[in-house]
C-alpha cells in the first residue's frame, strides 16, 4: 500500500496542481480525451480539504460517470494497484534498512502523517512539506517521495 498509493495520490494531485509534464495522465486515463482528463484534475484539484477515504469515494464517483472504457481501465488499476502495493511491503523493510538513522526516523513520520485517516490532504502535505523542509539535503534525498 506503500510507495504506489503515495505515488497515485501525490501524482493526481500535483498533476491537478501543476503537472509534473505536459503529458502525465494518471495511468487509467492514458487513452482519454483530453477534456476528460481535465475534469479528474480538476477534481482533484478540489480535493485538499478531504481525508484519504473522502478522495478515493470522489475518485470513484467520478469514474462512475465516465465511460466503460475508463471504468475498465480503473478497474484493472485497481488490480493492478493492489499488487504492486503488496510488492512493494515487501521491499519497505529493505528499504528501511539501508537508510541512515534521521532519513529511517523521518521517513516514519511521513509514512504515519500519509496514512493517517483523518487528515486532510492539504493537511498531510503540509506537514510532511515540514518535515522535509528540516532535513539537510542529503538525508532528503534518501527519502522516496
Amino acid at each position: 500500500m506503500f510507495l504506489s498509493l503515495i505515488i497515485f495520490v501525490f501524482s493526481a494531485i500535483i498533476s491537478a496542481l501543476a503537472r509534473p509534464t505536459e503529458d502525465w495522465k494518471p495511468p487509467f486515463l492514458m487513452q482519454a480525451p483530453e477534456s476528460v482528463v481535465q475534469s479528474f484534475d480538476n477534481m482533484i484539484a478540489n480535493s485538499g480539504g478531504l481525508t484519504d477515504e473522502q478522495i478515493e469515494d470522489s475518485i470513484k464517483r467520478w469514474v462512475r460517470r465516465q465511460t466503460d472504457t475508463i471504468q475498465t481501465s480503473y478497474e484493472k488499476f485497481q488490480r493492478d494497484r493492489e499488487y504492486y502495493e503488496a510488492v512493494v511491503a515487501e521491499q519497505k523493510q529493505k528499504m528501511l534498512q539501508r537508510m541512515s538513522p534521521m532519513a529511517r526516523n523521518a521517513y516514519t513520520k511521513i509514512y504515519s502523517i500519509y496514512t493517517h485517516p483523518t487528515l486532510i490532504a492539504n493537511d498531510k502535505l503540509m506537514l510532511i512539506e515540514k518535515i522535509m523542509n528540516t532535513l539537510p539535503y542529503e538525508v532528503r534525498a534518501e527519502i522516496p517521495l
